[in-house]
């Protein structure tokens, strides 16, 4: 869910987290630095995998799971709240990508979590089923991230989009 509304909107969150320019160059640099960012959350999934399965060996997968989601709900959350250049300047930039590396971490423990958890504790005749499952909620996530940002995007201006709306799927 985070991933798709963070790269929905990332053309706000570029001109919300980095200095504002008229030069089209440079607002084209800004964005391209905003996916960089974001695909750093995707590099962090695997050291997530490492730290969140070691925790599952020592603590039961059950104890993992919910510290991933945890840390999941706590990253997105504080996503919503991070301030903008506007406010702290490259202080801003900073603490987004501390914070996608924290949903990156918490989202690659988080879903091997459950996929262990759910394929453990289901019926054996239906693992593959809860198995399936596991991976369609994972899409459901993405649609509905997508959906909530289309729907901002079309009942928001766009200055209320950068003022507030980018915030809002994340809290």
């Amino acid at each position: 869910y985070d991933f798709s509304v963070f790269g929905y909107l990332a053309n706000v969150i570029s001109e919300e987290f980095f200095e504002p320019s008229e030069d089209e160059d440079e607002q084209l640099i800004t964005l391209v630095k905003t996916f960089a960012i974001f695909g750093a959350a995707f590099f962090a999934r695997p050291i997530g995998g490492i730290i969140i399965r070691r925790i599952g060996d020592i603590y039961g997968r059950s104890q993992a799971l919910s510290i991933a989601m945890l840390l999941i709900g706590l990253a997105s959350f504080v996503m919503g709240c991070l301030p903008t250049y506007r406010t702290v300047g490259h202080l801003g930039v900073v603490l987004l990508i501390i914070t996608r590396l924290v949903q990156g971490i918490s989202v690659g423990g988080q879903f091997m979590s459950t996929m262990l958890f759910t394929v453990e504790n289901a019926p054996p005749a239906r693992r593959g089923f809860h198995a399936a499952l596991t991976f369609t909620a994972s899409n459901l996530g993405f649609l509905v991230g997508n959906l909530v940002s289309y729907i901002l995007r079309q009942s928001l201006t766009d200055e209320q989009l950068h003022l507030f709306g980018w915030r809002i799927p994340f809290l």
